[in-house]
């Protein structure tokens, strides 16, 4: 696939979603990606629709598009030097393995390193190898609750809420990408390869910070009170739906009560102004919410709008796909998959003028490329049949009646 990073080789050796999800960054915008599975797979082939379709879902070919397959007994130790020599000819190593696993297998960074001085070896995990919390698992609902995301989503009863995606794992991911990137940058300005650490939990405190901690970051005993107005950021009901709108500026609180015919309210000296307003954030949120909540959904959007108040409708899932502005940038691509069919995949949503990327290839079966891969580490097809006769690898092959399900 062509892009920004063509000719830069990741091995992935990563389930789920924090890893998968570094690699596939990385796989959209030109890097060749293998990722290296289990016989069991990785988990995300269980989860979510499409599970009868040949070891694949829905979820899995999201995060992993883009990169090619291979299927590895690395507590063998040919299956381990098999990764050792992928990684001999990499620039990027991604692993998410919990801590102790890769110096288990000889594949922690001072073995591949030694192998390999210009490697970039990134390692995420959920806290990091050392720690009252490293030994424990650690998934996305970890890092909500320890980072104070959770708590940020308290609804009105003050009961805290998880935000209703893997916000935890792809924040990680997007930590770790930038990171390896960081790492080949640095490696061409002659200073080498190194190791990489990203913690999940450091991630979302760091992501999270400016906003969610405003109320918490001055500190002197001389500061007064900062209300926090994140506690305000919150979806508005209408009468058939509910919007958002964003009023931060005093020409935007002025605009949506001309949208509601009550102009001369916005004119009270309790709110007219930001600094005023930021001391009952909540007050004045609930007085327009309230006003707001007897419009219909699209027709106070409408008048929001018309009056250059920042405003949208909350659109249900399946309405994102009709919406004019996701048609008219062609956010998303309707692709074949040769086993699971029609899906619809984003498109990648950056636009290079000198690099452009392609499609990117479909999400592999489970160790499609496994052959392929050991053929190009120099493994002729005697040794790539006694591997797999001995089980240390094995690979999908497209005849397969129970591959295709």
């Amino acid at each position: 696939m062509a892009g920004p990073l063509e000719g830069i080789r990741v091995v992935e050796f990563a389930t789920t979603v924090s890893g998968p999800s570094a690699g596939q960054l990385l796989a959209e915008q030109g890097a060749e990606v293998i990722k290296v599975e289990s016989h069991d797979g990785d988990v995300l082939r269980g989860i979510g629709a499409g599970t009868t379709r040949g070891h694949m879902t829905g979820y899995f070919a999201s995060f992993n598009r883009g990169k090619r397959s291979i299927v590895v007994d690395v507590k063998d130790p040919d299956g381990a030097e098999i990764v050792r020599r992928l990684a001999d000819g990499a620039d990027v190593f991604l692993q998410n393995q919990r801590p102790g696993v890769v110096e288990r297998l000889g594949l922690a960074p001072p073995d591949l390193l030694a192998r390999n001085p210009d490697l970039i070896y990134v390692s995420i995990s959920g806290v990091g190898p050392t720690g009252p919390y490293a030994h424990l698992p650690f998934y996305d609902p970890m890092s909500q609750a320890l980072s104070g995301m959770a708590a940020l989503q308290a609804d009105r009863e003050g009961r805290s809420h998880l935000v209703r995606t893997v916000i935890g794992d792809k924040v990680t991911g997007m930590y770790a990408s930038q990171a390896a990137l960081n790492g080949l940058v640095a490696r061409g300005a002659g200073k080498g390869g190194q190791h990489i650490e990203v913690r999940m939990l450091d991630a979302m405190i760091a992501w999270l910070f400016a906003d969610g901690f405003m109320h918490l970051t001055l500190t002197d005993d001389d500061i007064p009170f900062q209300p926090n107005v994140v506690q305000g950021y919150d979806t508005i009901p209408t009468r058939d739906g509910a919007i958002v709108a964003t009023i931060a500026t005093d020409a935007q609180f002025a605009g949506v009560w001309r949208a509601l015919g009550r102009p001369e309210v916005a004119e009270d000296p309790k709110w007219k102004t930001v600094a005023a307003r930021s001391q009952i954030f909540k007050e004045a949120f609930d007085a327009y919410a309230s006003e707001i909540a007897i419009f219909p959904r699209d027709e106070i959007v409408a008048r929001l709008r018309a009056e250059d108040v920042p405003a949208a409708e909350v659109l249900e899932p399946e309405e994102v796909f009709t919406d004019p502005q996701v048609l008219h940038n062609e956010v998303i691509d309707h692709v074949e998959h040769p086993v699971l069919g029609g899906i619809r995949q984003p498109r990648v949503p950056v636009s290079y003028g000198a690099t452009p990327v392609g499609r990117p290839r479909h999400a592999p079966m489970h160790g499609e490329h496994t052959d392929e891969v050991l053929g190009e580490l120099g493994y002729g097809p005697e040794a790539i049949a006694g591997l797999r006769a001995r089980g240390i690898v094995a690979g999908w092959a497209p005849d397969d009646p129970v591959a295709r399900g």
